[in-house]
């Protein structure tokens, strides 16, 4: 499992993919590197809120906001 730190990288390093896609005028590529970028960064957070992940090891795409809401409500 990766540590929050190492989600902050993976997440930089999509916006700055998705940033290229967009000069490459490559709008798919950025609209996607952008979303994953996005889902990064709030796995980031949760990690960093020390919260725990589903039974299944990992938080899906579906309902991330909600566990982000969740976690900084415990805070």
């Amino acid at each position: 499992m990766l540590t929050w730190e190492q989600w902050r990288v993976k997440s930089t390093m999509s916006l700055s993919a998705a940033h290229n896609s967009l000069n490459s005028k490559n709008a798919a590529a950025a609209v996607n590197r952008a979303y994953y970028a996005s889902f990064q960064m709030v796995t980031c957070v949760l990690h960093k809120l020390s919260a725990i992940p589903p039974a299944r090891g990992h938080w899906g795409h579906e309902g991330s906001t909600a566990h982000v809401r969740d976690a900084v409500r415990a805070v």
